[in-house]
């Protein structure tokens, strides 16, 4: 009983077996851990391609060399347009504020911006800057609505506002109920500036459409009533430093031949400016110009028509 109680020898260690060993071994099993996972995951994981990112344009397209994209219309007979009341036209509503948003964003959000502030892309290169519409001040007419159709028909002068008076009468008074729409605590219309803006245009009595032919019809009759006009000739030599800065902005590359036909064909250009401005913006492309003539200052217009007729003279000049 005594030697079962008795306890046991120990044994002894095997003196070879160093507690740094057993850390050397540890850490050599754990690299080779390591190293295993990492090739492991490498071969598992998929390598994700980033997508090529969309080509940008090569180069900065301004709103002056941007194209108008002008449409031939096609032949239509005239017709007479019902009379306007023009008190019940003065009269907003949901549908009117629909179909001036639309005709404010086709005719008037270019220059004015989308949402009128006057900050459209082809607004910035004129001069005055277009009219913030969302501020009533410095406007050079009233702000009542009926200035605003006045505006709006006859354009605005001393300005680049044109005259959108080939729109009708209703879509005149739906774009400025829009833009009356902008800057809340505009003047409003009287009895009395109502029956003046209905005197002044003869809403009430209706309107006569005119015919309409397509342009290049227009433009062949125009040909054929010219074809017998005296030719001009290019001037060789023309002393005109402004006249010629302004010939080379608004002049197409290539585009020097057909300005001399149009300028021979209708030289009713020669006594007008007013008339050389209808003649290049009609179709800059077809009459040698680029797109930004439409955007030219007066005083541009004025320049380049006096260095037209100094390069381009009659033929017995």
């Amino acid at each position: 009983m005594r030697h079962a109680m008795e306890p046991r020898p120990v044994q002894p260690t095997d003196p070879r077996w160093k507690p740094k060993r057993t850390v050397l071994v540890l850490g050599v099993i754990v690299q080779f851990v390591l190293i295993g996972s990492a090739v492991w995951y490498s071969e598992m994981t998929v390598t994700v391609v980033p997508a090529t990112p969309p080509k940008l344009v090569s180069e900065v397209v301004s709103p002056e060399d941007a194209v108008f994209a002008d449409t031939d219309i096609s032949a239509r007979k005239g017709k007479q347009l019902p009379p306007v009341d023009v008190r019940k036209a003065a009269i907003g509503d949901p549908k009117q504020l629909s179909d001036g948003s639309r005709l404010f964003t086709e005719n008037c959000a270019s220059c004015h911006g989308p949402s009128g502030r006057g900050d459209g892309p082809a607004g910035k290169t004129l001069k005055p800057t277009p009219r913030d519409l969302t501020r009533l001040t410095g406007w050079k007419n009233p702000t009542r609505l009926s200035d605003v159709f006045r505006t709006v028909t006859v354009g605005l002068a001393g300005t680049q506002m044109p005259a959108f008076d080939y729109l009708a009468h209703e879509q005149r008074f739906a774009t400025a109920h829009f833009v009356v729409s902008l800057a809340p605590g505009r003047q409003t219309d009287t009895e009395v500036t109502l029956a003046a803006l209905d005197q002044e245009f003869a809403l009430s009595a209706g309107a006569k459409e005119p015919n309409v032919i397509p342009l290049a019809t227009a433009m062949d009759r125009m040909l054929a009533e010219r074809a017998a006009t005296p030719a001009l000739r290019e001037s060789a030599t023309i002393d005109d430093e402004a006249g010629q800065e302004v010939f080379k902005k608004v002049v197409e590359p290539g585009g020097k031949d057909r300005l001399l036909k149009l300028l021979t064909t209708n030289q009713s250009w020669r006594e007008d400016v007013a008339r050389l401005k209808v003649l290049a913006t009609v179709d800059p492309i077809a009459a040698g110009f680029r797109p930004r003539v439409r955007l030219l200052a007066d005083t541009e217009w004025q320049t380049l028509h006096v260095y037209l007729k100094g390069r381009y003279p009659l033929g017995d000049q």
